[in-house]
């Protein structure tokens, strides 16, 4: 990339991205255009020009003007048509699945990682559609699978994503020799993910072999200094070392992503998540380790739900990240809101197939019905939450994925208070 700072224009003003903390705010066209003199003019030079005074609102919370203050070189990060006035211009994330293929067999694998899908999107067709990403105005690609360090040719496609200048985040096991950890350590990424439950009983019941590799692994990545973030599942054998666990990495500078279980792919069968009460006593040992290791990345699956509602220029990006800010390209070219949903229910719940689209996000992006509908049901989900007696008190929330699955299976959401108590879905409009 050419500068860490990225400028895309929208309806709004503009989204501010900043790939060393894969972290975005927003700006009004008064900012947009503040920016534009303090940088001497370059970064408006071929945006769509700023018309009027507009809001005054902040919607960065101060951090424009931390930005401005800094005087760090911004670029544009421009795509090839006008942004739209009903959603950002394009997807800020995308996960795009490069395969399914995997040399592990976890219990609570959400696409059931094993064998690839049928006709899976070849090398050429990947690297056509990071090019169209990078055309198209996405900031960052999150290269997952399956294992992708089973991919001959990731190198490839991490290169095309860099010079497309967009951000590179990847998933990994970790399950390998030190080779290995060059291999990954040389697509100079962002955020290197990995799976690693929170003590080793737990890791190997759930995902097999392999922990103290990975533990020895993350270390060495770590002092070669990659950026690691570990993800931990959130079930009932891993919430009483939670604590620990972060005390073990923390020092050692990972991030941290608790995340709750899903009823998709292997997890579907077996799909017994601990007590909402207990959940809520495990995230408070979260939050409490965050004011220890301020300098740690902390999130855990309930932070997805924004405790107040966000509407920029008559966009509402309230609700998931996942529907509202990013989504997911699959490993034979589906196209769809969120890994869960597809995983859900492969026929009514995908937007559609890269392959339709000249391998280009945008037309899906801005023109899918589906898509504008779970916007909405996303966006409403957050506001009952935020709405609702019982969050913060003896909840915390939900999302727009649990509420569809308890409406389609007649099953309670196990994440909500309100549903627990009433066995009631509150998705209505997505109903089968």
């Amino acid at each position: 990339m050419t500068t860490p700072i990225r400028i895309r224009p929208e309806s709004f003003g503009a989204t501010v991205y900043d790939a060393r903390s894969l972290g975005y705010f927003f700006i009004n066209p008064r900012q947009l255009a503040r920016l534009s003199a303090a940088q001497g003019g370059p970064v408006l030079a071929a945006a769509t020009p700023v018309t009027g005074a507009g809001p005054a609102i902040d919607w960065s919370h101060g951090q424009f003007d931390s930005l401005l203050n800094s005087r760090t070189p911004v670029s544009l990060q421009l795509g090839t048509t006008p942004p739209p006035k009903h959603t950002l211009a394009a997807p800020i994330r995308v996960y795009f699945e490069l395969t399914t293929r995997c040399n592990l067999r976890c219990d609570y694998c959400l696409n059931d990682s094993g064998l690839p899908r049928n006709n899976p999107l070849d090398t050429r067709e990947i690297l056509r559609t990071i090019r169209h990403l990078g055309r198209d105005g996405a900031f960052e690609v999150r290269l997952t699978g399956g294992e992708v360090a089973l991919l001959q040719d990731l190198e490839l496609m991490a290169r095309e994503v860099h010079e497309q200048g967009m951000a590179l985040s990847v998933n990994s096991n970790l399950l390998g020799p030190p080779a290995a950890m060059q291999r990954l350590r040389s697509l100079a990424p962002s955020l290197l993910i990995t799976s690693l439950d929170a003590d080793e009983i737990s890791h190997g019941k759930a995902r097999g072999r392999g922990y103290h590799e990975i533990v020895a692994n993350i270390r060495w990545l770590r002092e070669a200094g990659v950026p690691v973030r570990l993800n931990c599942a959130l079930a009932a054998g891993t919430l009483e070392h939670v604590g620990a666990f972060i005390d073990q990495f923390a020092p050692l500078g990972c991030g941290f992503c608790f995340i709750l279980l899903r009823p998709t792919g292997r997890a579907a069968a077996q799909f017994a998540p601990p007590a909402l009460s207990d959940l809520m006593r495990c995230v408070a040992v979260i939050e409490a380790k965050r004011s220890v290791y301020p300098d740690c990345y902390f999130s855990t699956s309930f932070h997805v739900l924004m405790e107040d509602e966000l509407v920029i220029g008559g966009i509402n990006l309230t609700g998931c990240n996942a529907i509202q800010k990013s989504f997911n390209i699959n490993s034979d070219g589906s196209v769809v809101p969120c890994a869960f949903l597809y995983e859900l229910d492969k026929t009514s719940l995908t937007l559609g197939n890269i392959r339709e689209t000249d391998y280009s996000v945008l037309p899906i992006w801005r023109e899918s019905r589906l898509l504008a509908r779970l916007r909405e049901e996303s966006a409403a989900c957050n506001t009952r939450c935020i709405d609702c007696e019982h969050f913060k008190v003896d909840c915390l929330g939900s999302c727009a994925f649990m509420q569809i699955y308890s409406q389609r299976t007649g099953k309670p959401d196990p994440y909500c208070r309100l549903d627990l108590q009433s066995h009631q879905g509150c998705a209505p409009g997505l109903q089968k």
